[in-house]
């Protein structure tokens, strides 16, 4: 049912210092590296339509990163954007590319907000709980404007203008 008093206002809204939650479920054997998608799979990319430096933009991108190349590397990054602030975060360090690449049906869920003047996220795999970050410095305002998202492929690369179908999931 929907109600404005429980914050329902829309599925992608960004708003750090309420906290955001992105879950899903993925089967993968190994990293598809293509030359022409760049150095990584977007498995989710949210983007609010504001394009080159301005003060506006924001886009949160979940990815699979193809320089985690060893089998114990992390293989999966987060990047949040709001403004002139960017982070890269990975708070699936504690998750192996061995063992979230298996080519089983693995569930990923990771939360992400501002606690003070930090940005955090916490990382959770097969329902269990992995790892906790924190950037000291690095809160990030609420993204507002047109909200777009995609998932298995980008929807703007560093805030260019519309590309949707770039660095696509694979394999």
């Amino acid at each position: 049912v929907y109600s404005t008093g429980s914050n329902q206002e829309s599925n992608l809204k960004f708003d750090l210092d309420e906290g955001i939650t992105i879950e899903f479920w993925m089967k993968k054997e190994a990293h598809v590296s293509v030359a022409s998608s760049g150095s990584f799979e977007t498995i989710f990319d949210l983007w609010n339509t504001t394009t080159g430096s301005s003060n506006s933009r924001g886009q949160l991108t979940v990815f699979s990163h193809t320089s985690a190349t060893t089998p114990t590397s992390a293989p999966l990054r987060l990047r949040i954007v709001s403004g002139s602030t960017e982070k890269f975060m990975t708070p699936f360090s504690n998750i192996q590319k061995q063992d979230a690449f298996d080519g089983n049906w693995h569930h990923y869920a990771f939360t992400a907000y501002n606690e003070d003047n930090a940005l955090v996220s916490e990382a959770y795999f097969d329902g269990k709980f992995k790892n906790r970050v924190s950037y000291s410095g690095f809160a990030i305002n609420e993204v507002t404007g047109a909200l777009q998202a995609t998932i298995g492929s980008a929807i703007t690369v560093d805030g260019g203008t519309d590309q949707k179908g770039y660095n696509k999931l694979s394999g």
